[in-house]
């Protein structure tokens, strides 16, 4: 039913009006178009294309983020060309790479170890034993210009120890799953060296 807040083609309404007109705002303007049904084919690629949207939502959903992943992706997210949020980079990443028959393995639960003036301990946990690796920087658009390798020390623990840091310094971290088919990235960490 259209809700309007003054009479029929006046000031403004909105919804569906006995299956023949659709009153809408749409960027900012009052219009009206023809109630249209939506085609639904229910192609083969169709189902194939809703089968990877559910893998990336299970995913997501599936996993135990904790604060600094959220952030992590919401702050990849704000990199990005257009609008998007932390959940839609990561969808964005599963389904690339199911679309080339890859599997994502997630990446979570980043900890800070140890931090020093020169040297910082991370860790990361992952779903299976992939070669994980370890990209940063200090600015958040260039953060694969490092590159370290980490070290499996427990099943799904990786620890990465950076060193060769500048003193008070934040730097821009994230980490990526490099082992053949298997791929899986992260967000955008940040943490800060102490003072010399």
């Amino acid at each position: 039913m259209a809700k309007m807040t003054a009479p029929l083609l006046g000031f403004s309404a909105s919804g569906k009006l006995a299956d023949t007109l659709v009153y809408m705002t749409w960027k900012g303007l009052k219009t009206v178009r023809q109630y249209v049904i939506p085609a639904n084919p229910n192609t083969e690629k169709q189902q194939t294309q809703r089968g990877f949207m559910t893998s990336a939502n299970t995913a997501w959903h599936s996993v135990a983020w904790n604060a600094a992943d959220l952030t992590a992706w919401n702050l990849r997210a704000s990199l990005q060309a257009v609008v998007m949020s932390g959940f839609n980079v990561f969808v964005k990443l599963v389904l690339a790479a199911l679309k080339v028959a890859n599997t994502f393995g997630v990446l979570w639960k980043y900890i800070e170890g140890a931090l020093t003036s020169t040297t910082a301990v991370l860790y990361v946990w992952d779903l299976v034993d992939n070669t994980t690796k370890c990209y940063y920087s200090t600015n958040k658009r260039t953060i694969e210009q490092n590159e370290l390798a980490g070290t499996r020390e427990e099943i799904g623990r990786w620890t990465f120890n950076l060193a060769d840091l500048s003193p008070s310094t934040v730097y821009y971290v994230k980490f990526k799953n490099t082992a053949g088919v298997d791929v899986g990235e992260t967000g955008i960490y940040t943490f800060e060296t102490a003072a010399a």
